[in-house]
């Protein structure tokens, strides 16, 4: 009835300043001072706004890099022999060179540090790969030779085919293939845009003996053979950086350590560690909160969906998220899927779906 919903109200409004209202990060700062002993972490520690945190990494990364560039591995050697490309790749400042682009790289871990599992990295014959695509270069190349017209466009929309080619022929005839540099070159034609972009030009012949179709193909499948290359050239060197990095991703840890503070995601991560790992001190807050109340839920990563589980979980003795089932009224969520597009920091729209089947399950209505 009104009566009993005023009554309600009433009641709710007498202890309103008893709830604990904040964004998501400044609620796990507040549990981590609380516990900062069982969380093993500087009881005075500090929060870093994304500037400073990125100024840490900085130096992090720098460091890490002159002592690779003494001997460095396969991936960083490939990576630092990449081209830069306008607008592709383009750094948390706006560089996109490849020292820019590796030590974003090294960036873009950090923030997914919490999954620690080993990537996939299928079987990649790189050799074999770019030899056929210096075999397909070269023909191509010959093909495009004495145009019978000097302006004809598929000619000179083909200049980067040429210079590469002329390139390689000069090099390999004094030294061994670079493997390493062809990748960049070939990677480079590649993002060409007159050469992706060509115009095929007028007249059944190219040149006397040569038909334009024939040098056209030999465009189509060179193109083609390009595109496939760089998806796995980038996704065997994404692996192997993945590897090479850690160290670089230590260094940004153990600075962090030394200065007492800790970053966006770190309060996340240790919330979450502290509430799986202690019984007690999950045990403790599960008892202490009895309602949460979640807005914006389609804004909500792995790590704040499993904090929020484990808060609510009826048996306290579970540390899996996907096992729990929360205390029925004691979780509220309010979120609209559609606004999950935005991917706001690590959002992820299948969590979403994953929590309400949870609920669901459950006999959330």
């Amino acid at each position: 009835s009104g009566s009993d919903d005023r009554t309600r109200l009433d009641r709710a409004l007498g202890r309103l300043e008893e709830a604990q209202v904040s964004t998501i990060h400044g609620f796990c700062a507040d549990l981590l001072r609380e516990r900062p002993v069982e969380a093993r972490i500087d009881p005075l520690f500090t929060v870093l706004t994304e500037a400073q945190a990125t100024r840490i990494y900085d130096e992090a990364f720098h460091h890490w890099l002159e002592n690779q560039l003494a001997d460095p591995p396969d991936g960083v050697k490939r990576a630092l022999r990449r081209p830069s490309f306008g607008g592709f790749g383009a750094d948390m400042d706006g560089g996109n060179g490849p020292t820019d682009r590796l030590r974003r790289a090294g960036w873009e871990l950090l923030q997914w540090r919490d999954f620690e599992g080993e990537w996939q990295r299928p079987q990649f014959d790189r050799a074999t790969q770019i030899d056929e695509l210096v075999r397909q270069l070269n023909e191509l190349a010959e093909l495009l030779e004495s145009p019978q017209s000097t302006s004809d466009p598929l000619h000179a929309d083909c200049w980067a085919v040429r210079k590469l080619a002329d390139e390689i022929r000069r090099i390999e005839s004094v030294a061994a293939r670079d493997y390493d540099r062809i990748e960049a070159g070939l990677i480079e034609l590649c993002h060409d845009r007159n050469f992706k972009d060509s115009r095929k030009g007028n007249g059944k012949n190219y040149r006397a003996g040569v038909l334009r179709e024939q040098v056209w193909r030999a465009h189509e499948s060179l193109l083609n053979g390009l595109i496939l290359f760089e998806t796995d050239a980038n996704a065997d060197l994404a692996a192997a950086l993945r590897q090479e990095l850690r160290d670089c991703v230590s260094a940004y840890e153990l600075a962090k350590s030394k200065a007492g503070v800790l970053d966006f995601l770190d309060l996340l991560l240790k919330t979450r560690d502290l509430l799986r790992d202690n019984s007690t001190v999950r045990a403790s807050f599960q008892n202490r909160f009895k309602r949460i109340f979640v807005d914006e839920f389609q804004d909500t990563d792995p790590l704040q969906t499993e904090i929020l589980l484990l808060l609510a979980a009826a048996d306290p003795s579970l540390t899996n998220w996907r096992e729990i089932c929360p205390v029925p009224g004691k979780l509220f969520l309010v979120g609209d899927p559609k606004q999950s597009i935005y991917r706001f920091r690590r959002a992820d729209v299948g969590l979403y779906r994953g929590v309400y089947e949870i609920l669901e399950t459950s006999g959330a209505r």
